[in-house]
This record gives structure tokens, C-alpha cells and sequence, in this order.
């Protein structure tokens, strides 16, 4: 019902805008007006329907539909269609304003005599009910009989029906046409998203496998939503949107601050060679809490529009190669101290002999002579330090770095005293 309602109320404001626009030169604003009067109170009754109101509900629905059947006909009188000389025109607005209204009284009369029956018809009710169908077909009659005049005294407006009908066709076809080639291009698409949203998890899969973390930022200096899981395990943190500088720098500024110019001049730079230059300046290498992570550096174009542009970083853990190469380092260092003790051994026992002879009798001698404490420190300090020199040149690192401690214990002890 609610559905029906808003359907007249939709009809009824085309009626209203179609008056305005003409002006009101037919004079219906007064019987537009009654008529939408009349129409909200039907659609107020009709909200509160109760059975001992039918009666009300149907002389209501009458009188409404007899107001517009006279709007209707007033509309053609005062326009003059009804009493147009044009042949056509008068057949049509005859079944328009007088067979068809009239059927719509003749259809509702019949309804309502029907409801009113009991379930045996009298004699007398069944020739009401027949002179009533009557009176329907022979209105129909009428009506098919002036709608087969005017195409047959009017031989143009027969040949426009047709070639609206055909043109009906052909645009069916082209919608069936477009309609099917619109199901195709969705189904392409969908196989389109589909075959990217595999192709992406394949790449996001090898990036993620790769061993190496790949990230990527514009000129804000922010990471990209969009980052490998080595980043993750990098960083140990979820890492988008946040500064680069401070990524790498945490506890840095200056460091953070170098980072940032050297990063807003590369986006600011169109030429080529001098945004590798800058590029150069960029650390290849930092240090992470205890892991050194190795960074490559690609700048990335945007075709659309070069202002646009990220750089993506490769960064790769090189904790792992770095503890190997001080591992070669230190076998490369014994195997070179052990080379040049063999070729130099009269130089390493004779070393070696005069440290053992301080350390059991020079420097107990030494503390003995009567010298301030401060001299003393100072000359024992002496000492130390020419040993320190002299293993440094038999390459023996190891004891190099236990005297150089003691050099600065010592120093410590003579400026404390």
C-alpha cells in the first residue's frame, strides 16, 4: 500500500510541475489543489482501515477518482483537444477523456457489485452483473475502435509507429549487446584481479623469502605501507610511516639531520649525475644493535608524474659475513705473528726474556729506589709503553691490547696521585 501511495504522490508532483511550467493557463491550480487535498485525507484514512469502514474507504476512493476523471477532462476541453478538427486527435482524446474514465467507473461499479454478492446469485443480480460486462466490452470496443482509426486515416503517424517500434529493436539488440558485453569485460576483470592478486602474493612470497629487506619511502622521508618481512626481523617493529632517519639513526641527531638533506636534495635534483653524486654520500653500512645491516640504494620514477618519484632500499643483514671476516682477520693476523716469530725468533725470546726479567726483577727493584710515587708511575709507565711497541712489532696483537689497558691504568693512578 505505502508503495502505491508513493507512486500517486510521485504523479501527482509531475502534474503540479507540468502546471507551473504552462503557467496555469489551463485554470486546474484550483481542482490540482482539492485534489491533493482529498488525497491526503484518503491516505490518512487509509493508515487507520478498520472493516466497519469500507463503506467510507470506497465513497472516499470514488469521489477521488471522479475528481481526477473531471481534472482530466477539463484539461482537454480547456486546451481545446477534445474539440481539435484534426481527425486523429479527436479519436484519441475521445478514448482518453470519455471511453476510458468512464470504464474506470464502470470497472469500479463492477467491483464493487461484486463484493456485495452472496455466494448463490439471484436472477435479478446475475442480469445487473451481465448488463455491466456488457458495458465493459462494449467501451473496450470503442476504445480499439478509435485506436484502429486514427492508424488508418493517418497513414504517417502508421509508418512512425513502425519505425518507433523497429527502433525499439534494434536498441533491445544493442542493449542485449551491450548488456552481454558488459557481463564479459566483468567477468575479464574479475580474472584480471585475480590473476594480479596471485602474481602479487608470488612476488610479496619471493621478497618476503629472499633474505633481504625491501622498503621504500617518497619525499615526506616516511616508509611505504608496503615492506618485506626481513624488515620486520630487521627493525623488530612495525615500520610504516615512520621516519627513515630514525630508523637508522635512533639516538643520533646530527646523524638523523645529515640523513634528511642529503635525501630531500636527491628528490629536489633533476639531474642525473648530480643525484648520484648525492647518492654517494648516503651510508652504504649501519649498525643496528648488534647487527650490521648492509644498504643499496634505487630510485624509482613515477611515469605519471616525475614529481612523484621513491627511492627503495635493499637492505641485507651482514652480521654474519662481518663476525666471518673478523674471523679470517684474526687467523690472517696469528698466522702472520707466527710467521714472523719463526724468522724472527732470536728478536721474539730475547723480547720475551726481558719482559719476564722486568716483571720478576726490574719493576720490585724499581719500587724500591727511593723516588716519589709520581716518578716511579712515570718511569714504570715508560717501560710498559716500550714494550707495548716492541710486541706491536712482533704483530702480537693480543698483548698489545693487555698492555695498553695497563697504560691506562697507570695513567689514571699517576694523575690521581
Amino acid at each position: 500500500m505505502l508503495a502505491q501511495q508513493t507512486k500517486v504522490d510521485l504523479a501527482l508532483e509531475e502534474v503540479e510541475a507540468l502546471q507551473n511550467r504552462i503557467d496555469n493557463r489551463l485554470d486546474t491550480a484550483w481542482k490540482l489543489q482539492m485534489l491533493r487535498q482529498d488525497w491526503q485525507v484518503r491516505k490518512q484514512d487509509a493508515l487507520q482501515f478498520e472493516p466497519e469502514r469500507a463503506q467510507v474507504a470506497f465513497d472516499l476512493d470514488s469521489r477521488w477518482l471522479n475528481e481526477v476523471t473531471n481534472l482530466m477532462q477539463h484539461a482537454g476541453y480547456a486546451s481545446n483537444l477534445a474539440m481539435d478538427s484534426d481527425f486523429d486527435i479527436s479519436y484519441l482524446v475521445d478514448s482518453v477523456l470519455r471511453k476510458m474514465p468512464g470504464l474506470v467507473d464502470t470497472l469500479g461499479a463492477a467491483q464493487g457489485f461484486s463484493i456485495l454478492l452472496e455466494e448463490n446469485i439471484s436472477s435479478e443480480n446475475r442480469n445487473h452483473l451481465l448488463q455491466v460486462i456488457g458495458l465493459v466490452r462494449s467501451t473496450m470496443g470503442q476504445v480499439d475502435h478509435n485506436s484502429q482509426m486514427v492508424f488508418r486515416h493517418n497513414h504517417n503517424m502508421g509508418f512512425l509507429a513502425q519505425a518507433i517500434n523497429g527502433t525499439l529493436d534494434s536498441l533491445q539488440k544493442m542493449y542485449e549487446e551491450v548488456r552481454l558485453s558488459h557481463a564479459q569485460l566483468e567477468v575479464w576483470n574479475q580474472e584480471l584481479e585475480q590473476k594480479i592478486a596471485e602474481r602479487t602474493a608470488a612476488l610479496r612470497n619471493l621478497l618476503d623469502h629472499a633474505g633481504q629487506g625491501f622498503l621504500s619511502f617518497n619525499k615526506d622521508l616516511r616508509i611505504s605501507r608496503e615492506y618485506s618481512a626481513e624488515c620486520t626481523a630487521i627493525f623488530q617493529c612495525d615500520i610504516a610511516g615512520q621516519a627513515i632517519s630514525s630508523l637508522f639513526y635512533p639516538e643520533e641527531g646530527d646523524q638523523q639531520a645529515f640523513l634528511e638533506a642529503v635525501l630531500r636534495k636527491i628528490f629536489q635534483e633533476e639531474n642525473e649525475f648530480l643525484r648520484e653524486t648525492y647518492f654517494s654520500l648516503l651510508p652504504e653500512e649501519v649498525v643496528l644493535g648488534n647487527c650490521y645491516i648492509g644498504i643499496a640504494y634505487k630510485m624509482i620514477q613515477n611515469t605519471i608524474d616525475p614529481n612523484e618519484g621513491k627511492i627503495m632500499l635493499i637492505l641485507t643483514d651482514r652480521t654474519l659475513q662481518k663476525e666471518m671476516e673478523n674471523q679470517v682477520k684474526d687467523e690472517k693476523d696469528t698466522l702472520a705473528m707466527i710467521v714472523h716469530v719463526v724468522t724472527h725468533s732470536e728478536d721474539f725470546f730475547a723480547t720475551v726474556n726481558h719482559y719476564k726479567e722486568f716483571c720478576r726483577e726490574g719493576l720490585p727493584s724499581l719500587l724500591q729506589e727511593k723516588k716519589s710515587a709520581k716518578d716511579a708511575m712515570t718511569l714504570v709507565f715508560r717501560i710498559v709503553h716500550t714494550f707495548k711497541g716492541t710486541f706491536g712489532q712482533l704483530r702480537m696483537k693480543h698483548i698489545m691490547a693487555k698492555l695498553h689497558e695497563l697504560e691506562g691504568w697507570l695513567e689514571n693512578i699517576r694523575y690521581a696521585g
